[in-house]
């Protein structure tokens, strides 16, 4: 019998028919009282199970009372989910797909859990899927699902809540297939972004660490995460977004604002980047948001065009209050014509780049030439540094690409995010264009801006900062096999060995600290199938630096933010970084480092 399969070998106790005792489950239901409800089960003279009732106690099964009568019921809902975790702990596949009405794989696939890779999924490795799922729980120390608290918002409803641990939740629908309950769709969330602390916090389902200031000069740092779910490469369902803002301070972070998936700043609109800075007079805590217009891609074909906004809010009381928009439209055409008409906007920073001035908002937009036939290339891109001068906003500097060009914007980094640094960014032309490319270096000084080229090459810079106290920045470049300082002559300072599966540096921070010179690197490790991330801190003095620290391994698919900063102001770096197990899931968890 189908029963007797599913329970052999399982630590969950199930009532035997020949008994016939009385099971009690506790039922709690929103707003309402708990019940107790009871397994009446048959006559018990035969080895078979039959006519198997859930009930309210105190009520006799049959057509009276307000009990739902359901014939035939082998395993109740609460005894299929335990089974089913039961099965899960143990990695016992067959058990499990016995357990849902779909089989296993399209069971999950057809689910939302966002702690376990379905990359396992993609490469046709249920197993794998099944272990990194229990892996990841053990890492927020759930030993066994044993001390499970199920919930029951209705008796003999199709739907449980499930809490294990502090941090795992589940919703369960369920479906009775003939003589018992098998589960249908599961959603899971790892809970704790607010609550957790600063070593390992969960980062609520998409939210990826955007900036990190302290943005009204008390000592504590603000940290701002924006996450976008529902919309993938253009294709998919309406998306929605979700801002977090958080203070750290005394080695606790602290709630500041939290707009979930569901609360839009503004209908019809959704948030895909941020930052913080002071870039208005009279407003020290300002988030620069570019919002776009969220669309159900599957559901209209040929939509209106999508439309870009760059808003500027203040935080106010734990209130977001719109303070206004910069029309970033209107001023890139006034600067590059009516040639042009802009059609994209993405945030590059909001950074100090004048001496005692507010901070400016740089933008990277993308336009299309008007009426043009002459080139391959129909559409094209530019940097433009905005500034407010307390009346109106107004592009302070700008470079227009050509025809096919992009660009790779590096800031510098210093300790005092408010010293006026320069941008360096990195010109990739087309195969075609024999003039162009290399690295040039954005600053502004003695009232006017200056745009050189420093390399002729198209270096694979990584980060800029000043190592050795002179004043001038040094670069981490990235060759596909080392990493290597260079100065600002283009002089190799020093050669840094990688692990031989290096295949990306996303992210890498270099300066000093104390005296001593450091680097820190985010490292991808082997390839698309098979990846881990690291992150790997070298220091030492006179440009002979030694691999002195590395974290633990973290997502395998792969770090998506980090950011270097001594926040608890100890004079050594502390690293912030998200990292994820799943490529469609980007800020998946969060942890501070203090190497």
């Amino acid at each position: 019998m189908i029963i007797t399969v599913l329970l052999a070998g399982c630590s969950t106790e199930a009532v035997s028919p020949e008994e016939t005792p009385i099971q009690e489950e506790t039922i709690i239901g929103a707003g309402e009282e708990a019940k107790e409800v009871s397994s009446v089960q048959g006559n018990g003279e035969t080895g078979e199970v039959e006519n198997w009732v859930m009930v309210p106690v105190g009520e006799e099964p049959g057509n009276g009372g307000d009990g739902q009568r359901q014939e035939n019921v082998l395993i109740s809902q609460e005894q299929a989910v335990r089974l089913f975790l039961d099965a899960w702990e143990h990695n016992d596949l067959e058990k499990m797909d016995m357990l849902t009405l779909q089989p296993l794989e399209e069971f999950f696939r057809q689910s939302h859990m966002n702690f376990a890779s379905y990359r396992y999924l993609d490469n046709g490795d249920l197993a794998g899927f099944v272990r990194d799922g229990i892996g990841k729980l053990k890492d927020y120390n759930i030993g066994n699902f044993d001390n499970a608290r199920i919930e029951n918002p209705l008796p003999n409803g199709d739907r449980l809540k499930v809490g294990i641990g502090d941090y795992l939740n589940l919703d369960v629908m369920l479906v009775l297939d003939r003589n018992m309950w098998k589960l249908n769709a599961m959603e899971a969330s790892l809970l704790g972004f607010e609550e957790a602390v600063p070593q390992d916090w969960d980062t609520l389902g998409q939210l990826v660490l955007a900036d990190l200031k302290d943005m009204d000069g008390d000592g504590s740092h603000e940290l701002l995460a924006i996450g976008t779910k529902g919309e993938w490469e253009g294709i998919g369902p309406e998306p929605t977004s979700a801002i977090g803002i958080y203070t750290y301070s005394g080695g606790k972070i602290a709630n500041l604002y939290y707009s979930d998936m569901n609360d839009r700043l503004e209908n019809g609109r959704v948030v895909t980047e941020g930052g913080m800075g002071r870039v208005l007079e009279g407003h020290p805590a300002v988030l620069v948001l570019i919002e776009k217009t969220a669309q159900d891609n599957l559901a209209v074909i040929e939509g209106p065009e999508t439309e870009y906004y760059v808003s500027i809010y203040s935080l106010e009381n734990g209130l977001l209050k719109k303070v206004g928009e910069i029309d970033w439209k209107g001023a890139v055409s006034e600067v590059l014509g009516s040639r042009i008409k802009p059609e994209w906007v993405e945030l590059l920073g909001v950074k100090s780049l004048k001496r005692g001035a507010t901070e400016s908002v740089v933008l990277r937009v993308g336009f299309r030439y008007a009426g043009e036939r002459d080139h391959l290339y129909q559409t094209n891109e530019g940097i433009f540094v905005l500034s407010h001068d307390g009346t109106e906003w107004y592009i302070d500097w700008y470079h227009e690409g050509t025809f096919g060009e992009y660009h790779t914007v590096v800031f510098e980094e210093y300790a005092d995010a408010m010293e006026p640094i320069k941008f360096y960014y990195i010109e990739d032309m087309p195969l075609e264009e024999e003039d162009g490319g290399g690295v040039f270096e954005v600053s502004y000084r003695n009232g006017r801006w200056y745009d050189i080229r420093i390399f002729e090459d198209k270096l694979s810079i990584k980060a800029a900062g000043d190592m050795d106290g002179d004043g001038v920045a040094e670069f981490l470049v990235f060759d596909g096999r080392k990493l290597e300082v260079h100065s600002r002559d283009g002089e190799v300072m020093a050669e840094i060995s990688l692990p031989r599966d290096t295949r990306e540096v996303p992210f890498a921070w270099i300066g000093a600290y104390g005296g001593r010179q450091r680097i820190a690197a985010a490292l991808h490790l082997g390839d698309y199938v098979n990846m881990n991330s690291e992150i790997h801190v070298w220091e030492g003095e006179d440009y002979k630096l030694q691999d002195t620290w590395r974290s633990e391994t973290l997502g395998s698919d792969g770090i998506t933010a980090m950011i270097v900063r001594d926040i608890n102001r100890n004079g050594k770096p502390d690293i912030l970084a998200n990292y994820t197990n799943d490529y469609l899931v980007l800020g998946q968890y969060f942890k501070i480092f203090e190497p």
